[in-house]
């Protein structure tokens, strides 16, 4: 069945806000709050009204049909920063590194570098891009067009492998706090990804996905469990 769209209620322990303040509390921090269908995404499948920050994912994607990121396989009137994918993706239709098909979105400080594979919209970051109500924007997002085998994307800027990796291709991009690097080495990671610091989410009442921090989550029934 199909998540309900109606979000909790403001003021809630499980309400957005209060979910962020808690990972914020900790070493680094990680959050993912939003709600969708069921479409293939390394870390979401379909994120509406809803938000993405400071999050990567690694497992490659597969789909038979349409929607395939390697972040997130569609979103729509969100924003997602401060995010990585480095997974191969594979699917038909709407394919893409980082996202397979984005509507007013914004996606910024974000890359991908996983191998993509399909038939008809796709691209190395993301693989349709639509604007309806609010617009959709690309800010200082990037993608390795090497190991994507992607030369275009419907956002972003394509980079080699070396490019990828100098911290002179994301000119604005936070790395006092946010992004590390080793020069001609890797490509940029959080500072926080060698403490051993994960947040993620997890479904709960009506498909929305709720924080998840260092394992714990709100369950509306039992408090943070």
């Amino acid at each position: 069945s199909q998540p309900t769209t109606t979000p909790p209620p403001a003021g809630t322990p499980d309400d957005r806000s209060a979910a962020v303040s808690r990972a914020q509390s900790g070493v680094g921090f990680s959050y993912w709050w939003g709600h969708g269908r069921w479409q293939p995404g390394g870390l979401s499948g379909s994120t509406g009204f809803g938000d993405i920050s400071n999050c990567y994912a690694s497992g490659s994607v597969t789909s038979s049909s349409a929607y395939a990121g390697g972040l997130v396989g569609s979103s729509s009137s969100s924003i997602i920063d401060n995010s990585y994918a480095v997974g191969r993706v594979a699917g038909n239709d709407r394919v893409g590194g980082f996202a397979g098909d984005v509507t007013d979105t914004m996606v910024a400080y974000s890359y991908s570098r996983g191998a993509v594979s399909g038939n008809t919209y796709v691209g190395g970051f993301v693989g349709k891009s639509n604007t309806v109500m609010g617009g959709t924007a690309f800010f200082a997002c990037y993608w390795d067009t090497q190991t994507s085998g992607q030369a275009t994307s419907a956002g972003g800027t394509g980079r080699t492998t070396a490019q990828m990796k100098q911290q002179t291709t994301f000119p604005v991009w936070d790395f006092g706090t946010v992004w590390g690097i080793d020069e001609n080495v890797s490509y940029p990671y959080f500072k926080w990804e060698d403490r051993g610091v994960f947040a993620g989410a997890t479904d709960l009442v009506g498909g929305w996905k709720r924080l998840s921090w260092f394992g714990d989550f709100y369950d509306p029934g039992n408090g943070w469990v």
